[in-house]
């Protein structure tokens, strides 16, 4: 696609989908969703404290996070953000 405008300017955006299986179950998934919030949310302050301009707010969320899949997709995610 032919990019139109003044001198566009280059952006690196970091996406990330659901590890695992997605519950069916109603109160499963509600669960399984707000482990993969705080993980978003520790990876959008993680970014953030590397210097890397967030687009959207820190997604709010009381979880806390796994550290263990935390540190294995910021070690997937770090080649290609620098962080």
């Amino acid at each position: 696609m032919p990019i139109r405008g003044p001198d566009p300017t280059p952006i690196d955006i970091a996406a990330y989908v659901p590890i695992g299986i997605v519950p069916t179950d109603k109160a499963e998934y509600r669960a399984a969703r707000a482990k993969v919030a705080a993980l978003e949310k520790r990876l959008w302050e993680h970014m953030e404290d590397a210097g890397l301009d967030m687009l959207n707010h820190c997604p709010s969320c009381s979880t806390a996070h796994d550290v263990n899949t935390f540190e294995l997709v910021r070690a997937e995610l770090e080649p290609f953000l620098e962080l």
